[in-house]
């Protein structure tokens, strides 16, 4: 698959059928002005952005820590997750992130509130590292849902990237070193051929 073909996923998790309904909005309504740019100026109609994204909802926080374990087991991550605070009767938000970044610590996690009964602080101190954990308060702007899912998206895909080059580069030295050591056990060899 080519990076332009790659297709990302992303979790959201709130027990509100409404809130949920919102996200499904913000992430396949966004199609109208791609549609009036190219009315407007011609050319072609791009393919809209979050046509890019497969996107996993669901209201329960075990729901959402299962759908992480199976999403990494099938080697098919998510890149971000949008987890509600509070989702009874279940687990609460901060537990899903707690649960969620020991099954993969690598995804993006959004807290999203709309109470101030637990700071940013304290959701940091218990879901490390802070530079991938993210906190929203609601009511929500469909722009910074988007905002966040794209750049979060995008800083996914360049860490593992950068992973994956590294690992690559581990692995070139490692063979380099193998062949030297080959080639230096030779040299003595045919110095001592000489004399």
């Amino acid at each position: 698959m080519t990076r332009g073909d790659q297709r990302f996923r992303i979790l959201i998790a709130d027990d509100e059928r409404p809130i949920l309904n919102a996200y499904q909005r913000i992430f396949t309504e966004d199609r109208g002005l791609d549609e009036l740019e190219t009315e407007l100026f011609g050319g072609e109609v791009r393919q809209p952005v979050f046509s890019k994204f497969d996107i996993e909802y669901v209201q329960q926080g075990e729901a959402a820590v299962a759908a992480v374990r199976h999403a990494c087991n099938d080697g098919n991550p998510f890149s971000v997750a949008f987890l509600d605070v509070r989702m009874p009767p279940g687990i609460d938000g901060v537990e899903v992130a707690k649960q969620i970044r020991a099954v993969d610590p690598e995804i993006n996690i959004v807290v999203v509130t709309g109470f101030s009964d637990l700071y940013p602080q304290e959701i940091a101190r218990q879901v490390p590292p802070v530079e991938k954990l993210y906190y929203l308060a609601k009511p929500f702007q469909a722009m910074e849902i988007q905002q966040l899912a794209l750049a979060l998206t995008q800083k996914w895909h360049a860490e593992r990237t950068l992973l994956a080059a590294h690992g690559q580069l581990q692995q070139r030295y490692a063979d380099l070193q193998r062949d030297y050591e080959k080639l230096s056990s030779l040299v003595p060899k045919v110095a001592d051929h000489e004399a």
